[in-house]
Parts: structure tokens; sequence; C-alpha cells
């Protein structure tokens, strides 16, 4: 498969991306946009040296929803977001994924994030994996929590602290607090 774009994914790109996002939340939501930008800046100096990943074809979207399985039959679809970069990337959305079904509730899902990033790296045999991973999954629960706000205001006025946006959050909060 012939990749066309020569785009090339980085944490700064998607960081810059949700701080965008994030100027307009904070203009009805200004105690949730302090939460995004805190936790922005814990990322920042996380970020793995330029070049720390190997570059590679990566997906862009990785999540289970984007695997179509028939018994030991197993597809990968929706490459839109396809990119060169870090595989740690789709590695962290991966595993971002799963803590959001932990947030609706799926405790599963977090016994299932620790078993697949250790396991890739396991079987990729590449060092540093985990920890560039992790600053992935952290970047990219903080942006479902922009999202999740932006698709339903409404709900994070009625929930509060216990909506979408804040639990992803605390997510987030967690994984970069627990390597």
């Amino acid at each position: 498969m012939a990749i066309e774009s020569q785009e090339v994914w980085s944490l700064e790109t998607e960081l810059e991306h949700v701080r965008h996002l994030n100027t307009r939340v904070r203009l009805v939501a200004p105690e949730l946009a302090d939460s995004v930008d805190g936790l922005l800046d814990r990322i920042v100096p996380l970020a793995p040296a330029p070049g720390a990943g190997t570059r590679a074809c990566i997906h862009g979207d990785c999540k289970p929803s984007q695997f179509l399985v028939d018994g030991s039959r197993v597809a990968l679809v929706d490459f839109d977001r396809a990119c060169l970069g870090d595989v740690a990337v789709d590695v962290g959305n991966f595993m971002a994924a799963l803590r959001k079904e932990v947030v609706r509730g799926r405790e599963y899902g977090r016994e299932l994030a620790s078993h697949f990033r250790s396991e890739y790296e396991r079987c990729s045999g590449r060092s540093g994996l985990v920890d560039r991973a992790r600053v992935f999954e952290s970047a990219a629960l903080v942006r479902m929590a922009v999202r999740a706000f932006k698709r339903s205001p409404k709900r994070y006025a009625h929930k509060g602290g216990d909506s979408l946006p804040v639990l992803l959050l605390r997510e987030a909060a967690e994984c970069l607090a627990n390597p």
C-alpha cells in the first residue's frame, strides 16, 4: 500500500490542535479548560525527543472499533488518518480507547490496556515504546475529553464531575502519574 501523504504525526501538532479546541471550551467552561491546559502542560516535558521512535506508516486512529475480527482472521479498516509517525502513537491511541471503556464502567479495559501495551513492546522488540505510548495515550485522553465536551456541553453542565470529559481527564492524569 502506498502512502501519498507527507504528513508526519507529532505530539507537538496534536497538542497545538487540542489547545486550539480548548480556546472554545474556555468560553463556556473555564474550569474544564484550566484542567485541560494543566494536563497539556504536564505532557509537554514528557514528549519524546525528535526521532525517538522509528518512523513508520501508522493508522492514526487506531482503536478496537477499527478492527474487524472473524474467527482467526483480522482486518484493520479506516485509513483516512494514515500517515508517517512513531508506532507509539497507534499504541497510545488504542490504549486510550480502552481507558475510555473504563470510564464508561467497563473496568476490564484497564487490564486490557496494560496487557496490550506490554505485549506490543515484547513482540515488536522496540525499546522505549511503553514510555512513549504512555505520553501519547495521555494526549489522546485529553483530546477525547475536549471532543466529548464539544459534542455535548449540556451533559457536562448537568453531570459536572461525573461527566465524560472530566472522567477522561482523570484517566489522563492517572496515566501520567502511574507509568
